[in-house]
């Protein structure tokens, strides 16, 4: 179609707004003397499509949405979606007339893809003015959600942006973040607090220190999406379908506390450890209730056995070679000075070594009653004197660095013996 305007004189056009013209193919404007704009400014920029004569102009979400951490350290909390929930949408208003037949319209969801590094667009097959949505969709969480409706063009038409929370809500992903760069910078702030998390904690020292971008890419997956895989070993973990962990928050009282105070345990901590036992136990859930930490039920689901952190050292620390050399049931009978010169002689090959412990024993360097294994710390170096018999160790374990002095008495009756790996 076109439009041919032929004047013999002049051609004056006074707009009050603005004037476009649309064309599909080209405009053409030819004159045989001269063609004046007159204006204060003007531009010339990329063609414009012509607006809408039919489509849908908004959209609202009609369920409820619910509390979550803002993520910016501020303590504040917005609101979101959250997975697995099903939330309901409908037609507001459109652009001139309701469409003839509402079954034409429409819906897609859009959103920026953190483990794909792109954006996402996601056709529903529901169609018409009112759908259900269910989040099912992990790689969705911690991201914005737009949802859209349209009859025929869904950039142009309708458009509803909607966060979606992190699996773990409650935990602020800025404050986790910044936990998580700490531990790499100094792995001794992993503190397993007054829970039974210690050997566990052991394994998650090394790993931090020496494969710091894949300890901090399993964190903050699980924090996301509630599952992870460690990039180096292929190791999964999925939390329960329970999800009795991901509601938990600080300011609840049966949070775990950190050792030796009254700080509750960092993020980065909550979810490495208690994921990671949860995740392993076969039976029973993981219950880290603040008040029974160290108890027997929390004692119970969360005591790691020599066998779960050797098999933890291969797959979070990536160990090809891993000895197990404990004993639960007692101490063990050789030499002091053996035991001491073993050790060192592995560390100087460059494994990574685990104690196992009777805590009171070598933190008051007194003979308990009934010596039972109680503990794992991360052995960072340990030497003998044969002349005044004692034993120095230093070692890694809640949250920080200890060195005590103990008789050889005292360790052979509370070493239940090492788990290294390299």
């Amino acid at each position: 179609m076109s439009e041919n305007i032929r004047v013999g004189g002049n051609v004056n056009i006074k707009v009050g707004g603005t004037t476009r013209w649309y064309a599909k193919e080209g405009v053409e404007i030819n004159s045989n003397g001269y063609i004046d704009y007159f204006a204060p400014k003007y531009t010339y920029g990329d063609p414009q499509d012509p607006p809408l004569k039919e489509g849908v102009k908004e959209i609202e979400l009609i369920t409820p949405l619910e509390d979550g951490s803002a993520n910016d350290l501020s303590g504040n909390l917005q609101k979101g979606m959250i997975f697995g929930n099903t939330y309901q949408f409908k037609v507001k208003s459109y652009i001139n007339n309701v469409p003839s037949n509402i079954n034409n319209i429409n819906w897609m969801i859009k959103y920026h893809s953190l483990s794909e590094n792109k954006w996402i667009e996601i056709p529903l097959s529901a169609k018409g003015d009112n759908i259900k949505i269910v989040m099912a969709e992990e790689d969705l969480c911690g991201r914005f959600v737009y949802v859209r409706a349209y009859l025929k063009y869904p950039e142009k038409e309708s458009e509803l942006k909607i966060w979606k929370h992190n699996r773990f809500r409650w935990f602020d992903r800025k404050q986790l973040k910044q936990e998580i760069e700490d531990r790499i910078i100094n792995s001794y702030l992993i503190d397993q607090g007054g829970s039974s998390m210690c050997g566990i904690a052991v394994v998650g020292f090394n790993f931090a220190r020496e494969n710091g971008q894949a300890y901090k890419n399993f964190i903050l997956d699980i924090h996301r999406k509630g599952k992870a895989k460690n990039a180096l070993t292929g190791y999964k973990l999925v939390i329960d379908n329970d999800q009795h962990l991901i509601e938990y928050k600080q300011t609840d009282i049966v949070y775990p506390e950190e050792s030796l105070s009254t700080k509750k345990m960092a993020l980065a901590d909550f979810i490495f450890l208690i994921c990671l036992k949860d995740n392993m136990n076969s039976v029973f859930d993981y219950d880290p209730n603040g008040p029974n930490a160290g108890g027997i039920i929390e004692g119970g689901t969360g005591l790691t056995l020599p066998h779960e952190v050797a098999q933890l050292m291969k797959d979070m620390a990536n160990y090809k070679d891993v000895i197990n050399d404990t004993n639960l049931v007692m101490s063990r009978s050789r030499g002091a000075s053996v035991w001491v010169n073993k050790l060192q002689d592995k560390l100087k090959l460059g494994y990574r070594i685990g104690l196992l412990i009777d805590s009171d024993n070598f933190s008051k360097n007194k003979k308990s009653i009934f010596t039972v294994p109680t503990h794992w710390v991360g052995l960072i170096d340990i030497n003998c004197n044969d002349i005044t018999e004692l034993v120095d160790v230093n070692v890694y374990t809640w949250g920080g660095t200890r060195i005590w002095t103990l008789s050889y008495d005292v360790f052979k009756d509370g070493f239940f013996g090492y788990i290294a790996g390299k």
